[in-house]
C-alpha cells in the first residue's frame, strides 16, 4: 500500500473518530437517538472499517485479465 493511501486512510480515520466522538456528547446530553445518535453510530462503524483497511493493506482487487 502506497503512503498516499495510508495517509488518507488515517485522515478519514480521525476525521470518523472525531465526529463519532462530537456526535456521542451530544447524543448523552440529548438522549435523542436522530441524529446525533445515528451518526455516532455510523461514524463508530466507518472509523472501524478504515482501521481494518489500514490493518489489511487496503483494496485487494485482482488485475483484469481478458
Amino acid at each position: 500500500m502506497n503512503d498516499g493511501l495510508i495517509g488518507l486512510l488515517l485522515s478519514l480515520t480521525a476525521i470518523a473518530a472525531t465526529l463519532s466522538y462530537v456526535m456521542g456528547q451530544r447524543y448523552m446530553q440529548t438522549q435523542k437517538i436522530m441524529p446525533a445518535g445515528i451518526v455516532a453510530g455510523i461514524s463508530v462503524v466507518m472509523a472501524v472499517f478504515y482501521l481494518y483497511k489500514i490493518a489489511t493493506g487496503g483494496n485487494h482487487i485482482p488485475p483484469k485479465t481478458e
